[in-house]
């Protein structure tokens, strides 16, 4: 192998690509896994959250009265009996100040939907007839999103090629970047957003790959962090925190056996392993 090809898909967070479309060009270049790629449809309340994040972006800053603003949502408490969102408006003048409430989102457990005015709803008429829940619902389980796509080109090029971090690979030699390619032509045309794959053909010399390992080592550093840090704070989940260090582990030493070069980051790994182990 005389190069190595490095791969970075960025996806940005209004990105968005219809399901039947997207489906259809899914069938035509991957006829046999089209169906345990596809993602199955969302049930309402995840379609309301979907749809309802997407809505949102366009009400990040607005003026009302004068004042600049911004829309917030956050779940409320429903002792499990569906889900409920509300929405409030954060004012930003001298002093930021906050609305009372604007309106309820709700979706029952038998997926009834519906918005309960709030005490500043006529205050905000704008912004709530942009909320209108069996739309949002609607939206939310006839597009795929940033993670859904995520997910789909994770699992397209699983085993393919070399998962380093999301969104970056490693493809060793002609047949993989083939197998890139081949997966990047699904997601050239999103309905809105972006994403942009890059890739960067280096040659196949210990300096080249010793660069790779220190940038690697940066990404590491932060996972082993991570977990350290969640293992010392409140209520550690010890079982998901030995998997998820296990698994880190073992990409690790995935990247170091076929990139023939130590990843220089013994340090944290050490620290997070000794975190997770003083849990037990």
């Amino acid at each position: 192998m005389s190069h190595f090809t490095i791969v970075k898909a960025r996806f940005s967070k209004d990105v968005r690509i219809g399901r039947n479309r997207f489906y259809g060009a899914l069938q035509d270049t991957y006829p046999e896994q089209a169906e345990d790629l596809f993602p199955a449809v969302r049930s309402r309340g995840d379609a309301l959250r979907w749809g309802l994040t997407q809505a949102l972006r366009a009400w990040q800053r607005f003026e009302h009265s004068g004042d600049q603003c911004r829309a917030i949502a956050a779940t409320a408490k429903t002792d499990g009996r569906g889900l409920a969102i509300d929405i409030h408006v954060q004012r930003i003048g001298q002093d930021v100040d906050y609305s009372r409430k604007v309106c309820r989102l709700t979706v029952s457990r038998s997926g009834e939907a519906s918005l309960d005015k709030g005490p500043d709803f006529w205050s905000y008429r704008t912004l709530t007839d942009a909320l209108d829940p069996a739309e949002l619902i609607d939206y939310g389980q006839s597009n795929l999103f940033d993670s859904d796509l995520r997910r789909i080109l994770d699992t397209l090029l699983d085993g393919q090629v070399l998962r380093l971090w999301p969104g970056i690979f490693v493809a060793l030699g002609r047949a993989q970047v083939s197998a890139v390619e081949q997966a990047q032509a699904l997601f050239h045309a999103p309905d809105a957003g972006t994403i942009r794959f890059s890739l960067l053909s280096l040659e196949n010399s210990q300096a080249n790959r010793e660069a790779l390992a220190d940038e690697l080592a940066q990404e590491f550093e932060r996972a082993y962090s991570e977990i350290e840090t969640r293992a010392e704070g409140p209520g550690p989940n010890t079982e998901r925190l030995t998997d998820e260090l296990m698994a880190l582990d073992a990409r690790r030493s995935q990247a170091e056996r076929i990139l023939d070069v130590t990843i220089p980051c013994d340090d944290a790994q050490t620290s997070a392993e000794l975190s997770v182990m003083a849990l037990a």
